[in-house]
């Protein structure tokens, strides 16, 4: 694995994802930058309480690399993406070929669930994939 930086492209247009406050992956055309084709992440939080929550980043990141406890070294080679358990966060992340990556968050109202007043939405993108 490279080491990853933070790269402004891949940033805005995770941003722009995270912005719709739509939780699903945009289509692997959308997000795509000129120099290379880019995978991504995206996790959500609900959130109690009247205050506006402050992204969380370390967590957040934390929760996607922690699904390493269920992916096994049988599937690096040839590589094999398990449907269940869920290791994809995990594993974009880690992608041999990827070293920059560019993250969005945003933070809407929430109405469907009378428990939660907030969703975060975190949108991360990685490339070259």
């Amino acid at each position: 694995m490279m080491q990853m930086v933070w790269d402004e492209e891949l940033a805005t247009v995770a941003q722009r994802h995270a912005d719709q406050c739509i939780f699903e992956h945009d289509c692997p055309e959308c997000r795509s930058v000129e120099a290379f084709s880019v995978g991504q992440n995206i996790a959500t939080r609900a959130k109690t309480g009247n205050t506006l929550p402050s992204p969380n980043w370390e967590s957040t990141i934390q929760s996607l690399y922690d699904e390493v406890k269920d992916f096994y070294p049988k599937w690096i080679s040839p590589f094999r993406a398990p449907k269940y358990p869920m290791t994809g966060h995990y594993t974009q992340a880690l992608w041999a070929t990827s070293w920059k990556v560019g993250c969005g968050y945003t933070i809407h109202s929430y109405s469907n669930d009378p428990r939660f007043q907030f969703i975060e939405l975190y949108t991360c993108n990685y490339g070259p994939t």
